[in-house]
């Protein structure tokens, strides 16, 4: 049974259309190229009340200049959260980075911008950072958002179980996003093939894959915070992946390898920042709320709280990449790109700025 299947098409091209943009991206990463500010991109609306600021009185590494940066993600999940933080408690600001914090649907559509030059650090997810490395590029992890997965699984009133999907369709945001990784996964550890047991379908993003869900377009689907709690009732739970033990970096900070060594006192600033908005979702659930309610368009307070427990379970206040969580997206990405059961993990992270914040106390100053 054919997996490829699009009910809505876009720029989500997976692999193939990485491959097709690495060799423009590492020329103009070669060539020094770095993110361009964009004066059109419009803010997202709405304000975020006035609460009190943790750990916001540490000081900038040096008294910075004002740099212009775009910092997209890639999901409306409270994953990316630590970056909204960074941005509404002014702590990029204060870094120095006048940053817009804008929204790229899925993974590969921003891995693509990256590769094209247009983006310079970005947050996203593991597998595009494997898969678009495998095909040529030379990206590097620098910061976390959370260190396993934050998905449920739902199936529609008839499916009860993983097992019961054989044979039925699967909606995800773009092959080779995070829910096609995770979906994918769970279905290879419940002993089906994913390309032949199901029909995997794109629908666009997370709240499609609910929409998809609920109007019958596809039989189940994977959910991330807070959308995963707005799924109606009659609707079954299959899987919580914050249940299983699978070590994996659903949202990171990632930037050009040369990118980050030609400007890593930038680099360092967005990650100072990072680490402040880290800290104050950690600390300060009353303002983290709010700002991913801004971001999601959520103003249930129930689902609020639930989506703030959810991230705050899986987000790490030292927000290391781990490799034991790169081998696992190189063991997935194998099938379809054979040298990655030869790549060594550590090709694809670089920890140093979060290590050097750690050593010199800044992390712990921001729990004080």
């Amino acid at each position: 049974m054919s997996t490829r299947l699009a009910v809505r098409d876009g720029l989500g091209g997976g692999a193939a259309r990485i491959a097709a943009l690495a060799a423009l991206g590492l020329a103009l990463v070669a060539c020094g190229g770095s993110a361009a500010p964009s004066a059109e991109r419009a803010p997202v609306a709405s304000a975020i009340p006035a609460a009190p600021a943790a750990g916001s009185s540490a000081p900038p590494t040096e008294p910075p200049g004002r740099v212009s940066i775009r910092l997209p993600y890639t999901a409306i999940s409270v994953v990316n959260a630590p970056l909204w933080v960074a941005k509404e408690g002014g702590y990029l600001a204060e870094e120095g980075l006048d940053a817009d914090v804008e929204y790229i649907a899925t993974s590969t559509t921003l891995t693509q911008a990256m590769l094209a030059g247009e983006v310079a650090i970005a947050n996203s997810g593991l597998e595009a950072l494997t898969t678009a490395n495998l095909a040529g590029a030379d990206l590097v992890g620098i910061a976390v958002g959370t260190d396993r997965f934050i998905f449920r699984i739902y199936g529609g009133p008839a499916v009860r179980s993983l097992l019961e999907l054989r044979g039925q369709r699967v909606g995800i945001s773009r092959y080779g996003s995070k829910t096609d990784t995770v979906t994918r996964l769970l279905l290879k550890r419940s002993g089906m093939d994913p390309d032949r047991d199901v029909t995997v379908l794109q629908v666009g993003g997370v709240p499609e894959i609910l929409a998809a869900l609920e109007s019958g377009a596809v039989d189940a689907g994977a959910l991330s915070p807070p959308t995963m709690f707005r799924t109606p009732v009659g609707y079954n739970l299959l899987v919580d992946t914050t249940e299983v033990d699978i070590t994996f970096h659903q949202a990171m900070l990632i930037t050009p390898r040369r990118y980050l060594a030609e400007n890593e006192a930038l680099v360092r600033r967005a990650v100072r920042g990072y680490l402040r908005g880290v800290a104050r979702y950690k600390q300060d659930k009353a303002f983290a709320s709010a700002v991913t309610g801004k971001y999601t368009q959520t103003d249930d307070p129930e689902i609020l709280e639930l989506t703030w427990v959810a991230e705050d379970r899986v987000l790490p206040r030292v927000p290391l990449v781990r490799q034991d969580a790169i081998q696992l997206a190189l063991d997935e990405a194998a099938a379809q790109h054979p040298e990655a059961r030869t790549r060594n993990p550590a090709d694809f992270y670089d920890n140093r700025l979060v290590q050097e914040q750690e050593a010199n106390g800044f992390i712990a100053s921001l729990y004080r």
